[in-house]
């Protein structure tokens, strides 16, 4: 048999021409890589790392989960920042201890919750007073009422979808959250609503209830997209996922 030696090569440098960012998901959320695929197609690469989810184990382990799961995405240097893509996780551990596990041992990396990015996002907009929709039952939803109002953000209405497991959020469809949304936004009491949970398919029912109400949407995987993006550039614009995105605010 032919000996064929191609050791001579000469191997090119991996330099990424684009972003890349790093999210550590839940075990369990069927739908979150989908949707992040959809929003950063073409802007940004995209790795995810999945973690344990944190109910049901003490407040020290599931961050200690959270931070184990987020060694496992590329090296310090090789990412432009990672998100944590659970909204309930991010309020109920706390954004701060949520974004320093992620972030430890990654000095130069960007970190983002959607907690912390939900409120920039509303400061940066200027709006006061959001609608809340969630699949949760209503315990859970007030429970995170409560916490988004700690941090300064107004929840004036609350709509819920009462799911009770992982399986029940992933196989709501988009045309499910677009009509209880359009409900929710035609309510003089909010300027804008909130979608909340990473898992939920939301993000394509974002332009259409905007141009539909005249009123602001936010999701959860939206608004990590964007707090991640901004701190790369200062005008990220990505079209077709609403006008926080698209800067037409």
């Amino acid at each position: 048999m032919p000996e064929r030696d191609f050791s001579d090569f000469v191997p090119t440098p991996i330099r990424p021409s684009r972003k890349r960012f790093g999210f550590v998901v839940l075990e369990n959320d069927h739908g979150v890589e989908d949707e992040l695929t959809t929003m950063l197609a073409g802007a940004a690469g995209l790795h995810i790392s999945r973690s344990r989810s944190y109910d049901g184990v003490d407040r020290q382990e599931a961050l200690t989960n959270i931070s184990r799961s987020a060694d496992l995405l590329l090296p310090e240097g090789t990412l432009t920042g990672i998100g944590y893509a659970c909204t309930s996780g991010s309020y109920f551990l706390g954004a701060d201890d949520v974004c320093r596990a992620i972030g430890f041992g990654r000095c130069h990396t960007r970190v983002c919750s959607v907690s912390d990015s939900l409120c920039e996002a509303v400061t940066e907009m200027g709006i006061k007073r959001i609608g809340l929709l969630t699949p949760y039952d209503w315990d859970l939803s007030v429970r995170l009422a409560d916490c988004i109002s700690s941090t300064g953000v107004l929840v004036g209405d609350i709509g819920f979808l009462n799911c009770g497991s992982d399986e029940c959020i992933a196989a709501i469809e988009p045309e499910t959250i677009n009509l209880i949304a359009e409900k929710m936004l035609r309510s003089e009491s909010i300027q804008a609503l909130f979608i909340a949970c990473n898992a939920l398919r939301a993000v394509k029912t974002i332009a259409p209830l905007e141009a539909a109400t005249g009123k602001t949407v936010l999701t959860a995987t939206q608004v990590l997209v964007w707090n991640l993006q901004r701190h790369v550039n200062k005008t990220p614009k990505i079209q077709e996922f609403g006008r926080l995105l698209d800067q037409s605010y």
